[in-house]
Formats: structure tokens, sequence, C-alpha cells
């Protein structure tokens, strides 16, 4: 091996004069270096010698992440879900088969309920045969849901044309609605959320159920969070589901008291978890665990009404 330098520089960068590794004749050399990573996080290196072997490891990174929201514009800025001509996405959840996030959309003025996806750039309108419908009550910030068990996102709607009223399941397999007709519903509409540790979807109603796709079983506890409106989300770390906030009750006025309080599901009973800290009380808050946050991940809250809509995190 003759003597060498090594250059490494941003993929999408002219090559820059300056050397990152220099050698001697048959030396082994080692040296950290920190460079920029062009989009798609990839670099180029230069080696002046012609003939050599080099290995590249990488150790760590740092990100120019902020801790701020961005607008997205969309690509295609005329197609997003026309929201100035609904009553606003029925819910939204990260589908990983497809790589996309799912929106339902409801037409008041029609009551067309649509699918929406968007790949981190656009949006588009999913061709589909079949689609729920809607019966009047959307009312549940998180009626969707994304079943890691059967890779499908998992939606509940409550149907108060029929009496009693029943729930009515529907399964999105990445392009398009299915009905489901288990044995067992829901007879209100509540919260959804996946359960790894049980490999079930949560739907919390005042009673809580599980689904494992194919029916829906009401779990013996006796012990429920008493809340309308609250947020569940997974909690890898400690393999439960987890439960915040919901109006605890309204008067004729609408006025409602908002709950604090704070659930965990572990499969077979809720416990109330007693905090430091907790957000202010309110129902509708978008709440999902970011594992990327802290040493082992944090859960995230975003958002809500307490008789005021709330955008705080």
């Amino acid at each position: 091996m003759a003597p060498g330098y090594l250059t490494v520089w941003p993929a999408n960068a002219s090559r820059p004069v300056a050397s990152d590794l220099n050698w001697h004749t048959g030396q082994t050399v080692a040296n950290m270096d920190v460079v920029e990573l062009a989009p798609g996080g990839t670099i180029e290196l230069y080696d002046a010698s012609g003939n050599v072997d080099v290995i590249v490891d990488v150790l760590g990174y740092f990100t120019t992440a902020t801790t701020t929201w961005t607008d997205a514009v969309p690509s295609n800025p005329s197609a997003p879900p026309p929201a100035g001509l609904n009553q606003g996405p029925i819910g939204m959840v990260y589908d990983p088969a497809t790589n996309q996030d799912i929106v339902l959309d409801i037409m008041t003025t029609t009551s067309q309920v649509t699918t929406w996806a968007w790949n981190g750039s656009s949006w588009a309108q999913q061709p589909t045969a079949h689609s729920p419908s809607f019966f009047g009550d959307f009312s549940s910030p998180s009626n969707l849901a994304y079943d890691a068990a059967t890779g499908t996102v998992v939606f509940v709607d409550l149907d108060e044309q029929a009496h009693p009223y029943v729930d009515t399941t529907w399964t999105w397999n990445g392009t398009d609605w299915n009905q489901q007709f288990p044995a067992n519903e829901p007879n209100s509409v509540g919260n959804l959320a996946y359960d790894a540790a049980t490999k079930t979807v949560v739907l919390d109603d005042g009673s809580t159920w599980n689904w494992d796709g194919t029916n829906w079983t009401r779990s013996a506890t006796t012990t429920t969070p008493v809340t309308n409106g609250e947020s569940m989300a997974y909690d890898p770390t400690t393999a439960t589901v987890v439960d915040f906030g919901g109006s605890v009750s309204c008067n004729t006025q609408g006025q409602c008291t908002y709950s604090n309080g704070t659930w965990s599901w572990d499969g077979t009973s809720w416990s109330t978890l007693s905090l430091p800290t907790s957000p202010p009380g309110r129902d509708g808050a978008a709440m999902a665990f970011d594992p990327d946050l802290g040493s082992s991940g944090e859960m995230v809250l975003f958002g809500g009404y307490n008789g005021n809509a709330v955008n705080d995190t």
C-alpha cells in the first residue's frame, strides 16, 4: 500500500481539498471524523493512493431536528382532504404495512366517508370498493388503530340507526375497507389502541373490549376509566396501554368537568397511576409513544379541548 490520504464529504457536494485520514506505506491507521450527510444519508470517499482497504463504521450522529411543529406543504397542495367542507378527519393512524398515514374524512353535506393516505410529501385519496358509513357519531379522537397481529387498520363506529345502538367494525388492508361481522360487538364508541403485549386491539367505552382479528371479547374487569373522549396509546416500556384525561360529566349547557387522571391497562385490569405531574385535564387529545425521546422513549400528548381548544404539548 502506497502512502496516501482519504477524504470524506456529503454525496451531494463537491470534493474538498482537505484530507480526513493520512497514512504511510504499510501503515494501518484509524480516525474519527464528523461528516454531514447528503439527503438520503449518503457520503462519498476519495482514496488518493488508488488501492487501499477502508472500513467505515457509524458510531453516532447529530441531528438538526427541532422541538417544534413544521407545516408540511404537500407537493400536491390541491389534493389534501377537503377540510373546508367536512366535519373533520375522523381519525389518523400510521399504517406500517404501506408506510403511509391513513385518514378517514367525513363530508357532512353528503355523509360520504373518504379514505386518504399521506406518504410523507403528498396526499392521495384512496379508491375503495367499500367504505364505512356515517352514522352520526365519530366523537372519539382515536377511532382508528393499527393491528400489528393482522396487518390491518381497525376502525369502529357507532350505528345510531340501530336499536339498540351497536358498533360496526371495519378493517383496512391497504387497498380496501372490509366490514367485519363478529359474534360480539361493543355498543358505544370508544377509543382504540393496539396492545402489543396481548396482540389485541383494546377498546374502552366504559367497558373494556379486546379485538383479536375476528371477534370482540368483553373483559371481566369491573374497574375502568370513567371518562369520555380520553386518549389511549401503548407504552412498550411498561407493556401497558395508557389512558389519559377525558370529560367526566357535562351539564345541559355543554359545560363539562375534565379529568387529568392517568390509567394503565395490563391486559387484565386497569390501574390508576399516581404521578408527580400531569397535563391539565382535557378530552379529544392526540397521544402517541415516541421511542426516540428520552433514554427509552416517552408518551407525547398534544391538543384537545377543556372548554377551549388546547394546543399545548
